[in-house]
């Protein structure tokens, strides 16, 4: 019998509103989600973290964190869009 699962983990690709997952839950003998798959949030909260004491992240982060580079592109591929968003010219991608 399938049942809903609550999932407060807003960074997962199967997160729904009201804080349920729309995927089977698999969970490990550790009691983690095995179903978990990052999606743009979770790359979005790397670069804030990287962020959080400093206006700059340097190569020895990203080296470090390697998934930071697709935070990052994913940051600025949101500003561009949002700024042709706003001047009114039409996106060409």
């Amino acid at each position: 019998m399938a049942r809903k699962v609550k999932c407060k983990n807003t960074e997962c690709k199967h997160h729904c509103k009201n804080d349920y997952c729309d995927t089977t839950v698999n969970i490990n003998s550790g009691g983690r989600c095995e179903s978990f798959e990052k999606n743009i949030v979770y790359y979005f909260h790397l670069v804030w973290e990287a962020l959080a004491d400093k206006n700059f992240i340097d190569m020895v982060e990203i080296i470090r964190n390697p998934e930071i580079k697709i935070g990052l592109f994913m940051s600025w591929s949101a500003s561009i869009w949002d700024l042709l968003k706003w001047s009114g010219e039409p996106a060409v991608w």
